[in-house]
């Protein structure tokens, strides 16, 4: 069923909402995470290699992106009846669910180079690391913007053309 935006047919999902989303996630995903987290670092550092580490960031990235673009959300949001849609209600194409993931992709790709630094390099504040930051702050100031608008768009909504609705309406 495609909504028709000009109706207003869709519920928006609002900034708390979408809060007890991420932490139903974190709460699913935690331990599977920490698990290859840790694999990962042992291996990376065991073989004085970064593609463990690497392999991690593609597993999570890919996750992501696969779960918005396959059914619309993240376990979390699922649970919360929620669904990620484009302006028109329509399923995200895989290109535009890669661009909604683009800040935590950007983010990642530092925390790999910053891993790099002071994992296998023994350094102790790599700019990756500042980098991360800028990045993990814009993420945040993204989840901001979902307040100061009545489609409840966070800026990654804004960059993808995608909308957390209610699902079954």
């Amino acid at each position: 069923m495609i909504l028709d935006q000009s109706q207003n047919d869709f519920v928006y999902f609002g900034f708390w909402k979408r809060i007890l989303m991420r932490v139903i996630d974190f709460g699913i995903l935690l331990i599977p995470y920490l698990i290859l987290y840790r694999l990962a670092v042992i291996l990376s550092t065991n073989i004085n290699s970064l593609v463990p580490y690497i392999v991690l960031w593609i597993i999570s990235c890919s996750f992501y992106v696969v779960t918005v673009y396959l059914f619309g959300g993240t376990p979390g949001k699922l649970l919360m009846k929620g669904k990620i849609v484009d302006r028109e209600g329509n399923k995200l194409t895989i290109s535009k669910s890669i661009l909604r993931c683009a800040l935590y992709i950007s983010y990642g790709l530092a925390m790999i180079f910053a891993f790099n630094d002071e994992i296998l390099n023994n350094s102790t504040e790599s700019p990756f690391q500042f980098v991360a930051r800028i990045v993990g702050f814009i993420a945040f100031i993204s989840d901001i913007f979902v307040i100061f608008n009545k489609r409840k768009k966070a800026l990654h909504d804004y960059l993808a053309g995608s909308v957390v609705i209610k699902k079954g309406l």
